[in-house]
């Protein structure tokens, strides 16, 4: 046996033998040992479970928000009830326990997918990022932004599909996906049955932080001008990194714009979706700019 797998040790008392004749013996060369071994499926052990039940939420102590916001949802229990409620982690970009020299690490969540939601969430070990891709229904690793193996699957068509508001908090869709990191190698399960869909080999992973990972949530914006004669010009996009045009739809911005990506950008082409209500100039001057 290897000393690896662990080791038992027991007292045995040999009892001799009666022959035909009525007299004690014994085997002339001793006993042999004869043992029926069970093997069952190995599992790692179990280190951090988190519910996020606790009073004090994502305390500074355990969790560092690497990027976007957290927060946990928790029930509302009756006055005097002391027992813990029942919560959720939501949330966007990376929440992890504060501990950047993770590096061979078995790591599972259950996840679901709100109303609003999309794009990959799943978790992560310093540049591996295990997840499900609600859009492209697979089940995928990523080294940084290389893709290393996925699992097609269908979340909405079968075992998974988008939780609506209503069933959130009650009854949400859950989905079990997670990460087993040895060395150079990554095996990915998925299901609540925990099966194995594929196997990595990655390179130049050195480990660090680990937890959760999320895409951001999907949003609906709706423009309704009041006034007769009145329509969008231009629509900005923003955030900390700064602004980019929506959407426009003067013929001088289509103009200025492609003159900016053929001439500044030297770009090779772009592309441009109908909306409706465009200056009808646009059209004229489109083949002129290609």
């Amino acid at each position: 046996m290897y000393e690896a797998c662990g080791k038992a040790q027991f007292t045995l008392s040999p009892r001799q033998f009666i022959d035909v004749d009525g007299n004690p013996c014994q085997p002339d060369k001793g006993f042999k040992l004869t043992c029926e071994m069970l093997r069952r499926k190995p599992d790692s052990a179990l280190i951090w479970y988190e519910d996020f039940r606790d009073d004090t939420i994502l305390p500074s102590s355990y969790w560092t928000t690497l990027s976007g916001e957290w927060d946990v949802w928790q029930e509302s229990l009756p006055y005097g009830d002391t027992s813990r409620p029942y919560s959720q982690l939501e949330g966007e970009g990376q929440l992890a326990w504060l501990y950047s020299g993770f590096d061979d690490i078995h790591l599972r969540a259950r996840l679901a997918f709100p109303a609003d939601g999309g794009g990959r969430a799943g978790i992560f070990c310093g540049s591996l990022f295990c997840c499900l891709n609600y859009d492209t229904q697979q089940v995928e690793l990523y080294n940084g932004s290389t893709l290393l193996g996925s699992y097609a699957t269908s979340f909405s068509k079968t075992s998974f599909s988008k939780t609506s508001d209503a069933d959130l908090r009650t009854d949400p869709n859950m989905y079990t996906i997670e990460m087993r990191i040895r060395g150079n190698k990554v095996r990915v399960y998925s299901s609540n049955s925990y099966t194995l869909h594929f196997t990595a080999t990655v390179s130049g992973f050195s480990g660090g932080y680990a937890d959760f990972r999320c895409g951001r949530k999907l949003y609906s914006v709706t423009v309704t001008p009041k006034d007769i004669n009145v329509w969008v010009s231009r629509m900005f996009l923003g955030d900390t990194d700064g602004f980019s045009i929506l959407y426009y739809q003067d013929v001088d911005s289509l103009v200025y714009w492609t003159n900016e990506a053929a001439y500044r950008w030297e770009l090779r082409g772009i592309a441009i979706w109908s909306l409706g209500q465009e200056d009808m100039r646009l059209w004229e001057a489109l083949p002129k700019q290609i």
